[in-house]
């Protein structure tokens, strides 16, 4: 019986590979990943079956003395597996997933600690992960689709509707200032790592900035899935920005993921939109101290 490797490649051999692959988002483009390189131990791996690679995953290594940790890394909520042209019959289908979601899971679990790692919405077959090992927890977020029906519910759930100015312009330092008060003081990355890797997105046109005198939102965008992701929000009235965004049409056609809904705070504020909701499942596990 033949049975499938995994290989490291570089970020250009999986640009090569990602168009054909299922389950691809902003998160894990080659565009973003060679951003998050400029700040993170970024590896690749390619599933490689008996006709070529069958699945590719990112994983960011974290080397904590004799520990080796995979968490999603700082600001990318889906850091998922990718397959490649799953067969059509359901009994193929469901195979393929068992074998390429096993190898993944097998891999984890004696390369890592501890991993944890939140798979795309998209993909919502939890089941082979389960089996192979992985503990697997439902999660949540929050989208908003684009359209007038959309924009009108907004307005019903908005009570405030005065709009606000806004202005386009992107000042990282800005927001991370704002940033570290959202997260007390306590911000998942430092000012420099912040600055570095925003501004590698925004020179691969991925973000969208928008700012006046008491708040700050980024989107990431997802040009390919027509999505805009609230990346960073951060400041006062937070909600009436958006809002104005919103109604100005700034972010086109795309329809906006809020990032999450699970706790009671936050989806609180998330549901002044009125968007749907929608799940997703995050893989972990802890394993032996010593790899």
């Amino acid at each position: 019986m033949y049975q499938n490797k995994i290989e490291r490649i570089s970020c250009a051999e999986y640009a090569k590979f990602i168009g054909v692959f299922k389950f691809r988002n902003v998160f894990v483009s080659p565009d973003y990943i060679s951003s998050l390189e400029k700040i993170k131990n970024i590896e690749i791996y390619s599933i490689i079956g008996k006709n070529g690679p069958i699945a590719l995953f990112p994983a960011n290594v974290i080397k904590r003395g004799f520990f080796k940790i995979f968490l999603n890394p700082p600001f990318t909520p889906y850091f998922n597996i990718l397959f490649n042209n799953p067969p059509e019959g359901e009994r193929e289908k469901f195979r393929f997933y068992e074998s390429a979601a096993g190898d993944y899971i097998r891999f984890l679990k004696s390369r890592f600690s501890y991993f944890s790692a939140s798979q795309s919405p998209d993909f919502d077959d939890s089941r082979h992960y389960a089996w192979s090992g992985a503990k697997v927890s439902l999660k949540y977020t929050y989208i908003l689709e684009y359209g007038d029906k959309t924009l009108d519910s907004v307005d019903r759930m908005i009570r405030n509707k005065e709009l606000k100015n806004f202005t386009g312009n992107c000042d990282f330092e800005a927001n991370y200032n704002m940033l570290k008060n959202a997260y007390n003081n306590k911000p998942p990355a430092s000012k420099k790592e912040y600055k570095v890797f925003m501004e590698s997105l925004e020179k691969n046109d991925m973000l969208k900035c928008f700012s006046n005198d008491s708040a700050s939102v980024v989107f990431l965008l997802d040009k390919e899935n027509k999505t805009a992701y609230t990346y960073n929000i951060c400041g006062k009235d937070t909600a009436l920005l958006i809002y104005s965004v919103l109604k100005s049409g700034a972010l086109g056609e795309c329809a906006i993921d809020f990032h999450g809904a699970n706790t009671k705070r936050i989806s609180m504020y998330k549901s002044m939109f009125n968007p749907k909701i929608k799940s997703y499942f995050n893989i972990s596990g802890f394993y032996d101290f010593f790899h």
